[in-house]
């Protein structure tokens, strides 16, 4: 009964995989570079960056462990694109290069972004595997705002996600008085750059 419950949850979590993100970026032609701690799916003529990914990502896993001795808990699937209409559909704010999607394991880079300046695709990879990490040893429970802190702190601040450094979000808090109270931000932070 229990194999049966297991087989059935994986045959669920592939379908919803292939449903709900593959089509999204089907549009291209992918290709895939597995090895026994990542799989890396990228699209034609990435392979150099896919090959940069899988180094990169061990050199994360190895500075993780040092620094929370944490590893992952199963094989991550990261999601190489160079297509911004397609990585828009499921990240709509302009300002982020990547995201996780820990419940799912993966992790989706918007690659051309990410391997411009002043971003390095190291950091912003390593980002997002905390949060997928930190998914995993809190069962998903940590309020969002401790998530992103985390996260942040780990990779030592916000350089590889906001796209453009001027907005000085901080500042304008301060001087509107408008603070985004910590209770607000348990799921979500807002869309909106003025909250």
């Amino acid at each position: 009964m229990a194999v049966r419950f297991m087989i059935a949850k994986i045959t669920s979590a592939i379908s919803i995989f292939f449903l709900m993100v593959v089509p999204v970026f089907a549009e291209s032609t992918m290709k895939a570079l597995a090895t026994k701690d990542v799989l890396v799916v990228f699209e034609n003529g990435r392979e150099e960056t896919a090959r940069e990914v899988v180094d990169l990502f061990l050199l994360s896993v190895r500075e993780l462990k040092e620094q929370w001795n944490w590893i992952p808990e199963k094989r991550p699937e990261i999601l190489l694109t160079n297509d911004r209409q397609s990585f828009f559909r499921n990240m709509p704010n302009p300002r982020f290069i990547a995201y996780a999607v820990p419940n799912r394991n993966l992790i989706v880079i918007d690659t051309l972004s990410a391997l411009k300046e002043p971003f390095t695709l190291g950091t912003t990879l390593k980002h997002e595997l905390v949060h997928i990490m930190l998914h995993y040893r809190t069962g998903g429970n940590a309020p969002r705002w401790l998530d992103e802190g985390i996260a942040q702190w780990t990779t030592s601040g916000i350089a590889e996600i906001i796209k453009d450094p001027r907005l000085k979000v901080l500042e304008r808090a301060a001087l509107t008085g408008r603070f985004i109270r910590l209770r607000d931000l348990e799921q979500y932070f807002p869309a909106d750059d003025t909250a």
